[in-house]
């Protein structure tokens, strides 16, 4: 989600530990070498959120397979497994 600067979330049913405001470069290095650290679908929103707004592009190595994967409805159980301490090329 991008918000201005000065957003202040409110956690009103207390899931969430905390709330980091980071630019959007410092997000996509952290799914890349600190996978664990993410909800297997914040990752994905993420990831697509990047795609969708240029973060991630057709220049990107990678750019062809994410596309596809978060458009094409198959199995990402490979994400849950990455999400226990593996790391993630994006």
């Amino acid at each position: 989600l991008e918000v201005p600067s000065d957003f202040q979330p409110y956690n009103g049913d207390g899931e969430v530990a905390e709330f980091m405001l980071m630019p959007m470069e410092e997000v996509l290095d952290s799914i890349r070498n600190d996978l664990a650290q993410w909800k297997p679908n914040s990752a994905l929103t993420v990831v697509d959120f990047a795609v969708r707004h240029g973060y991630i592009g057709p220049d990107d190595d990678e750019y062809n397979e994410i596309t596809h994967l978060l458009r094409a409805g198959v199995d990402v159980s490979w994400l849950t497994q990455m999400h226990h301490g593996t790391t993630c090329t994006l």
